[in-house]
């Protein structure tokens, strides 16, 4: 096979327009009680029972790839709290001897 007629073989192989993909539309999943939830489902609190009824808890539900929480809760969970330095000085300084400096 000569190198031309492997060039037309590949120029003739190539796939047309492609085509638009069907658009996904996301379906909201309805929050659960715990005795319903199904392994690798979220198991985030989203709404709290009455006092006694944690049995009626409702829990999130969306897909749990990875741990007990979807990815939007184990954001939530891992976010760091924003770190108040005038507030940790204020703690720190009663300890410290007068006349030493701090660092």
């Amino acid at each position: 096979m000569s190198l031309k007629n492997t060039t037309s073989f590949l120029r003739r192989s190539r796939p047309g327009p492609q085509t638009a993909r069907p658009r996904l539309t996301l379906v909201p999943i309805p929050p659960r009680i715990l005795a319903d939830l199904r392994p690798r489902q979220c198991r985030y609190c989203v709404a709290d029972a009455p006092k006694g009824d944690m049995d009626q808890a409702l829990f999130c539900a969306a897909p749990a790839r990875f741990g007990p929480y979807c990815a939007e809760h184990t954001a939530m969970t891992r976010r760091a709290e924003p770190f108040d330095l005038d507030a940790a000085w204020a703690e720190i300084r009663p300890f410290l001897r007068p006349g030493r400096p701090p660092f």
